[in-house]
């Protein structure tokens, strides 16, 4: 039986509070566990969300019956980005210039995740994860979130991205709810079924953070996707 070792992943710290738009970020944000809640806060709780999660997938994944990738080893990276940086991201990979809250950019494909790998061998690099912390406490802060709730199901959705799911289907958007819902439980999120159904009901009604606040503006629903060619 091929024994599964606590994921690696490098974060990207480079990005300070004072990097952040303040205007953007409200210290009375429901993340926020401490009424004086500020940038370095959202930053904090962000990179404990990603340490969370990342650090319990394999067990998450196999307690919940989800497939997983037949290596040993495996290593992601992590990065936290401002509004402007996101944007542009946004707008290179998928044509739409302006922020959003996470995306992914795959680095194996199927065949490179089920060929099983050797406890010796190279660790399996599964991909990128960006995640925008001024997004993301605003969408926090109008759902009514908290940002560690908000954060670690971001998380979650963005690495089954790079593990090949997707949500382009009725039935593949099932199965992802449902996987997420089994992962964040795993993690002790116990009331995930609730903050995940809010996440997907706003995606439905098209909301998505600006600087006034949300604007009914419609996303793709491969938003936080990138085929791998």
């Amino acid at each position: 039986m091929l024994r599964f070792l606590p994921w690696r992943y490098r974060l990207d710290d480079s990005l300070d509070a004072d990097s952040l738009d303040a205007d953007s970020l409200d210290a009375d944000s429901p993340d926020a566990d401490s009424p004086d809640a500020d940038s370095s806060d959202v930053l904090g709780v962000l990179a404990e969300s990603v340490e969370q999660i990342i650090r319990s997938m394999p067990m998450a994944l196999l307690a919940a019956r989800i497939e997983a990738p037949r290596a040993p080893n495996c290593e992601l990276s992590v990065s936290m980005v401002t509004k402007d940086s996101m944007a542009a991201l946004n707008c290179a990979w998928r044509g739409e210039p302006k922020a959003t809250d996470v995306l992914s950019f795959p680095g194996t494909t199927r065949a490179e995740r089920t060929h099983t790998r050797d406890k010796d061998s190279p660790p399996l690099l599964l991909g990128d994860i960006v995640l925008c912390p001024e997004w993301i406490e605003a969408q926090a802060r109008e759902l009514g979130l908290s940002l560690r709730d908000h954060g670690a199901h971001l998380v979650v959705h963005g690495v089954l991205h790079l593990l090949g799911w997707t949500h382009d289907s009725a039935g593949r958007r099932r199965r992802m709810i449902e996987a997420e819902h089994a992962i964040l439980t795993h993690c002790g999120f116990t009331h995930a079924p609730e903050f995940v159904a809010t996440n997907y009901r706003a995606f439905d009604e098209g909301y998505q953070a600006s600087d006034e606040g949300f604007s009914d503006c419609r996303r793709s629903d491969n938003r936080h996707h990138r085929e791998v060619g």
